[in-house]
């Protein structure tokens, strides 16, 4: 069977997870307060609620997936347009909940390689998100964004330069109707 990298950190994920735990939403950060909801009838709740997928006592709903999805960066989510890749991404999905559920049976949630393992993912996600919470486009000005751009400036800084193609030709008219 072959381990994709994807698979491994969710199922890492999963086994983070209390036992028998509905997955749940990631918190939204401060600056996204009341905006994701916001837009959404009734109706379009009523979507996201229904589940996709049942794994023991575990769920997935619409929302849920499309939630992880939407967290993808945007080629990886333009992958996913297809209805046919969708369902590919949660049946792996699903696999990685039973791989989790069947680690849990076997005790590898106790393994100390595995706990040290999800201590150090939740803590680089206790930082990514206090990062995003601390650094918004909000709280970024425009002389803080021209001071850094201006310290940096050869960074997007490309010497002129030209190019030239040479064609060699038997005689003057194939040159000719090479250069037409």
């Amino acid at each position: 069977m072959r381990t994709r990298p994807t698979t491994i950190l969710l199922l890492l994920a999963a086994l983070a997870l209390p036992t028998g735990a509905r997955a749940q939403q990631p918190r939204p950060r401060a600056s996204d307060a009341g905006v994701a909801d916001a837009g959404r009838t009734p109706a379009d709740e009523a979507r996201r609620a229904l589940v996709v997928a049942r794994i023991n006592s575990a769920t997935i709903t619409v929302g849920e997936l499309e939630d992880l999805l939407n967290e993808a960066p945007a080629p990886i989510r333009q992958s996913y347009l297809d209805p046919a890749r969708r369902r590919e991404y949660l049946d792996n999905l699903v696999m990685t909940f039973l791989l989790a559920d069947e680690s849990r049976r076997r005790g590898l949630d106790r393994d100390p390689q595995v706990s040290q393992t999800v201590r150090r993912i939740l803590g680089q996600r206790v930082e990514q998100v206090a990062i995003l919470d601390a650094i918004t486009p909000e709280r970024i000005t425009d002389a803080e964004v021209r001071a850094w751009y201006d310290a940096h400036l050869a960074d997007y800084q490309q010497p002129e330069y030209r190019r030239a193609t040479a064609a060699i030709a038997a005689d003057r008219p194939s040159a000719q109707r090479f250069i037409d």
